[in-house]
C-alpha cells in the first residue's frame, strides 16, 4: 500500500527543499483570504512576479514588505515622489508599474 504524505499532496511546483515554498504552499495557496491588507500584498507580489520565480519573490517577501511600508495601502499612496523613485531603481523590472501608480495617484 502506498503511503501518503504531505509531499504527495503539494502541486509539482511546490515540490522542493525549500521550507518556504512548502510554507506558502501548505498555509496560503488556494486559501480564501478576503483581508485587504494581504490582497494589497499579494497584488504587489504578483506584480513583481511577472518573469521572475515565486521562490525568488517569496524569499524577498521581506524587502518588498519594507519598500512597500508593510503592505499598507494608505502608506504606499503617501510614497513622495523620491521614495517612488528609489523603487524604481529598486524594481527595474517593474519600473513601469511604479510610474503608472505614481502618475495614476497624482491625477
Amino acid at each position: 500500500m502506498k503511503k501518503t504524505n504531505s509531499e504527495n499532496l503539494r502541486c509539482p511546483w511546490s515540490q522542493t527543499r525549500d521550507q518556504l515554498l512548502h510554507d506558502f504552499h501548505d498555509h496560503e495557496w488556494g486559501k480564501l483570504n478576503l483581508d485587504d491588507d494581504y490582497l494589497f500584498e499579494m497584488l504587489i507580489l504578483q506584480l513583481f512576479q511577472s518573469g521572475l520565480n515565486w521562490r525568488v519573490i517569496l524569499h524577498k517577501r521581506e524587502n518588498f514588505r519594507k519598500a512597500f511600508k508593510n503592505f499598507d495601502p494608505v502608506g504606499v499612496a503617501t510614497l513622495t515622489e523620491q521614495e517612488v523613485g528609489d523603487l524604481m531603481l529598486l524594481f527595474r523590472r517593474t519600473g513601469d508599474y511604479l510610474f503608472l501608480f505614481a502618475k495614476h495617484r497624482s491625477n
